[in-house]
This record gives structure tokens, C-alpha cells and sequence, in this order.
């Protein structure tokens, strides 16, 4: 399948449906001292988010204290989500962090990206035709050109949606569509208010 590498947003991220902000800080605090030594929470930092931890901490606070303090400077910069996908990618194993993962509403850009790499992965182009005709009411030819190759054609969609404000309704219908697919799903229920009744 088709790839897209774009930059990680910094913008402020949106608050999260689920928990209330305070308690995901807490979770994410409570994790980070549970499941990540001081070594291995510095190399995280460097290597993943281009963040010095002893920039961020004292080194010679205790691991809560550098825990904390951490959490907060990625929170006050917009950017606690990145911290805990990061740190959830670091410890597949431990469900704590998925679950805190999950409860992630993503930044518009973030959306825009996931919803590209699900359709790229689970909607061939002429079934993103058969869906954007029979579900959304639009052809897929008047959005994309037959010029661009699968993986442009599915990024001008997500694009176009977005533009006309109705990227949701796009992934209402493709999470209808494609059910058995996980992250289309999650990224519906956490990221796309229901309809207005």
C-alpha cells in the first residue's frame, strides 16, 4: 500500500472525547513512571520527539517529579498527544497505554492523515468510487484528475472533504463500509461528532 510522509504537526491539539483532560495527564503520568526508566523516557525524547529531557527536568528530581514535569511541558506545548503516541508505540504490550492512545481526539491535520492511510489501506480506487458515488452522492472524477495514481487520487479526496467541511461524513461512510478494519471505527466514533438530528 501507499505511504504518506508528512511532518507531525505541532499546532494545539484538540481536547479528548472520554476522560477529562486532567485525568489523561494523570494517566499518562502514572504510565510513564510505571513503564519507562530514565534512560529509556530520555531516548524516547530524543529520538522520537526531538526533546532533551534534562531540558525539560532536573536530572536530580525523583522519577515522579521528572514524570510530571515532562507531561506537562508536552501538554502546555499542544503536544501531549504526540508524547503518548509515541510513548504507546514504545510499549505495545502494555494495554494501559493503548487504551489512553485510543481516547485521543486527533488535530485536523492528524485526521486528515490517518483517514488517508486507512483509505490507501483498505479502499481500492474504484471502490472509493463505488463509495464516494453511493454513499456521499459525488463522483470521484470530479474531484481527483485520472492522471493521479491511487495514492494522490485517495489524498485530493480527503483533501476535497475537508475543504467542504463534511471529512466526517467521509469517515462515517467509509467506517460504515469497512467495519471489519480496524482504526476506521476509533477514528469515527473519537474524531466525528453524530449528525445533527
Amino acid at each position: 500500500m501507499f505511504r504518506l510522509n508528512l511532518p507531525p504537526t505541532h499546532s494545539r491539539e484538540p481536547a479528548v472525547n472520554g476522560p477529562p483532560p486532567g485525568v489523561v495527564l494523570a494517566q499518562a503520568h502514572r504510565l510513564l513512571v510505571d513503564t519507562f526508566s530514565r534512560h529509556e523516557l530520555r531516548l524516547l525524547l530524543l529520538e522520537k520527539l526531538a526533546v532533551r529531557l534534562y531540558e525539560i527536568a532536573r536530572p536530580d528530581t525523583d522519577d515522579s517529579s521528572l514524570c510530571l514535569d515532562v507531561v506537562a511541558w508536552f501538554d502546555r506545548r499542544g503536544r501531549l498527544n504526540a508524547l503518548i503516541r509515541e510513548a504507546s508505540a514504545a510499549r505495545p504490550g502494555v494495554p494501559e497505554w493503548q487504551a489512553v492512545l485510543t481516547g485521543l481526539r486527533l488535530s485536523r491535520e492528524e485526521q486528515q492523515i490517518r483517514t488517508y492511510q486507512l483509505l490507501t489501506g483498505s479502499f481500492s480506487r474504484d471502490e472509493l468510487r463505488l463509495l464516494l458515488r453511493t454513499q456521499m452522492g459525488e463522483r470521484l472524477e470530479q474531484i481527483t484528475t485520472p492522471w493521479e495514481d491511487d495514492s494522490a487520487a485517495a489524498l485530493t479526496v480527503v483533501e476535497w472533504f475537508d475543504r467542504q467541511g463534511r471529512l466526517c461524513e467521509l469517515i462515517r461512510a467509509a467506517a460504515l463500509a469497512r467495519r471489519q478494519v480496524p482504526g476506521w471505527t476509533p477514528l469515527h466514533n473519537i474524531n466525528c461528532p453524530p449528525p445533527p438530528v
